[in-house]
């Protein structure tokens, strides 16, 4: 018996079936035209488009901004051109780099300026050890005194990395004749930094050395100032400002 191919198929009334086309057969170039002359500036919209979001997304961005400039502390550095009015020639006596004072040999700094008028003194002193170079070692224990309010070697407030001295002079509003001592510190190390301050005032005498402090009250406002170093102690940063009477 002979097969029939699908082709010789009839339907009822004698018609052949017509095969069409399979869906997947591609189509023809002509059945998507493309306007060639629309690329160009399509891709030039895209290229912007693009842009303007890059752009917006860095504008978000926090920008980094430039510290400000430290603040200088206040107060006008003895050893700089405007601090000569207050020592004068005095640091001639001293090996000097920078605003760091090295004492060769014992050596003061009168503060020109600063007799009867308030003021304060800020600064930082490198401990250099005891002397014998002085005639009374005991003043600079460690080699460092502040004498304020000074009219000789036995009336003065006196202050040093050990202790706060009343030395004959008034405070609290009355006369003075002995030595009294107001402050005593604990034992500083040598051969480091450390801050000291000083605000003299017709109320008081404020004394901080590191982290100690003692106060006169109401203490004398006449009589001289002046700061003692032994051999190799030495001071940096020492500012002095006149204060408002």
């Amino acid at each position: 018996m002979r097969k029939i191919a699908p082709s010789e198929v009839k339907p009822p009334g004698g018609f052949a079936l017509e095969q069409t086309t399979p869906a997947t057969q591609p189509l023809p170039d002509t059945a998507l035209p493309m306007n060639k002359s629309l690329l160009t500036p399509l891709a030039a919209v895209i290229t912007l488009a693009a842009f303007l979001a890059c752009a917006s997304r860095a504008a978000d961005k926090p920008r980094a901004t430039k510290a400000a400039p430290a603040t200088p502390p206040p107060g006008v550095l003895i050893t700089s051109a405007a601090g000569a009015r207050f020592v004068g020639d005095q640091l001639d006596a001293f090996t000097r780099e920078g605003s760091v004072l090295t004492a060769k040999k014992a050596g003061f700094i009168s503060l020109y300026l600063t007799e009867g008028k308030p003021f304060r003194l800020t600064g930082e002193v490198w401990l250099g050890g005891p002397s014998t170079e002085l005639p009374n070692p005991a003043d600079l224990p460690e080699g460092f005194t502040i004498w304020l309010r000074e009219w000789d070697g036995l009336h003065r407030y006196s202050m040093n990395n050990r202790s706060l001295v009343i030395k004959r002079r008034p405070h609290d509003g009355q006369e003075e004749t002995k030595i009294v001592p107001v402050a005593s510190f604990p034992e500083a190390p040598l051969g480091v930094w450390l801050p000291f301050s000083i605000e003299a005032t017709a109320a008081q005498i404020a004394y901080k050395f590191d982290k100690a402090s003692g106060f006169i009250r109401k203490p004398a406002m006449d009589g001289a100032n002046r700061l003692a170093l032994a051999p190799g102690s030495k001071l940096r940063e020492v500012r002095l400002t006149l204060l408002d009477e």
